[in-house]
């Protein structure tokens, strides 16, 4: 951002940064130059005149013209809630304005129809005609300005109130826990960027140490055709394999090095502190390791494919094909034993989710029987009488016509198919597996 900041006094700002809407907020008494102004809403600020105070969204560029033109950044005073109450009741002084209003132009209203003498029709031709038409419509007016500011009286109640539960929303656990489930995915996404890069990274060492100049020539041509690497060659015409490679080496160093992604990264993880710590203290997992446990905490925290894997001490060794997430460990690998997994997972507000049991389904029976078969579906009852036939014809029916239904009494199933009748057309029936293994006649069948 080009902003004459040499003109300002850092003492004339103030700067401030909010966790719970990841807002910057400026505070200053001092005119921005319009050119200025102007060059701060195309880089996102807006102008609270409420508040009396800049404000935008965060990002490392608006954070470094926050420090820049204040010397540095506090945290934010006023909470959500708090700005969200100072808010409700500006509206509703607006709304008892509205109510003044109301009463004032009812009271404008009555005095005039006062003057109207209700038992004297207005005469026609008569001097006093143009007046009375004249304090007629007055108090028409006015009842219906009445009408209107008191209706606004409860739009403007509402705006109040729905501040109010606009706020208690955003702090409410559901909301927390999807902004927690958000931000995790953003890190995810700006770790799979370095991830990506130092993948292609060291495709583009190995290439390098290819011996056949021939081969390696046409490696590296194919290489720049790649998406990760086509906006590099994008427009350039060059046949030099050795300066495509240096741009390829240095487009994939140049972000795993970059100090912008570890910011944002690093503001990701402060913004989960911060949500998480709301929500409740972390409970450490008190549970055996597996290697799907590890391997999913790795993965939800940005490791790239990591693979986990039992040390010969009782250790859990992870290794990834890149360098793993610098806030989880450094290089390809990482050794802790169960203390210390458990520890790392709390550190960074990890819960091992609760693991879900799936009810299991009723066995499938295999048994003749004459006994129908009630089946409700699509809102109809389909009574099946039961059909014999072989695995193979079993088979020839199609997965789209045959299923299995459960039993009345839920204890077990049946194979049901779609079938031909006696008659040349198709119906629903229960199946019996001639030569498949059979089973008893279940209880409930036979009494």
């Amino acid at each position: 951002m080009s902003f004459n900041i040499a003109q300002y006094s850092k003492e004339d700002f103030n700067a401030t940064y909010s966790p719970e809407d990841n807002k910057l907020r400026l505070y200053t008494d001092v005119r921005i130059d319009q050119s200025d102004w102007e060059l701060m809403k195309q880089h996102g600020w807006k102008w609270a005149p409420k508040q009396e105070l800049f404000v935008c969204y965060w990002s490392v560029a608006r954070e470094d013209f926050c420090l820049a033109i204040a010397g540095d950044i506090l945290p934010e005073e006023m909470t959500m809630v708090e700005r969200a109450e100072a808010k409700a009741d500006r509206l509703l002084i607006l709304a008892k304005k509205r109510v003044a209003d109301s009463l004032g132009y009812a009271a404008a209203a009555n005095e005039l129809s006062l003057r109207i003498d209700s038992n004297q029709p207005i005469l026609g031709g008569h001097h006093s005609q143009r007046k009375a038409e004249k304090t007629q419509i007055a108090v028409e007016r006015n009842i219906a300005k009445a009408e209107e500011t008191a209706s606004a009286v409860g739009y403007w109640v509402w705006r109040a109130q729905g501040v109010i539960g606009h706020a208690d929303q955003k702090n409410s656990f559901r909301t927390t826990s999807s902004r927690i489930k958000t931000l995790l995915k953003d890190m995810r996404d700006k770790q799979k960027i370095l991830n990506e890069a130092a993948h292609y990274l060291s495709i583009v060492e190995r290439v390098d140490g290819c011996e056949d100049i021939e081969k390696r020539d046409r490696m590296i041509t194919n290489l720049s055709g790649y998406y990760f690497f086509r906006a590099t060659f994008e427009g350039v015409e060059t046949d030099n394999t050795n300066d495509m490679l240096a741009a390829m080496k240095h487009l994939t160093t140049s972000i795993i090095n970059s100090r912008v992604i570890a910011r944002r990264i690093g503001h990701t993880l402060n913004r989960l502190a911060y949500e998480q710590g709301n929500l409740n203290l972390v409970t450490k997992y008190d549970g055996a390791f597996t290697a799907g446990i590890i391997q999913t905490f790795m993965r939800t925290h940005g490791a790239d494919k990591p693979k986990a894997i039992k040390g010969e001490a009782g250790s859990w060794i992870v290794e990834s094909s890149v360098c793993l997430p610098l806030h989880i460990g450094s290089g390809l690998a990482l050794e802790l034993d169960d203390q210390e997994w458990r520890d790392l997972m709390q550190s960074v507000g990890y819960e091992v989710p609760a693991k879900i049991t799936v009810a299991s389904k009723p066995p499938i029976c295999n048994f003749k029987t004459r006994r129908q078969m009630i089946w409700h579906r699509y809102n109809t009852d389909y009574k099946l009488t039961q059909v014999s036939l072989t695995k193979e014809e079993h088979k020839k029916i199609g997965k789209d016509y045959t299923t299995t239904i459960n039993s009345a009494c839920g204890l077990f199933r049946m194979r049901v198919g779609y079938v031909s009748d006696k008659k040349g057309g198709f119906e629903w029936r229960t199946i019996f597996i001639t030569d498949s293994k059979v089973h008893a006649t279940p209880e409930s069948m036979t009494a």
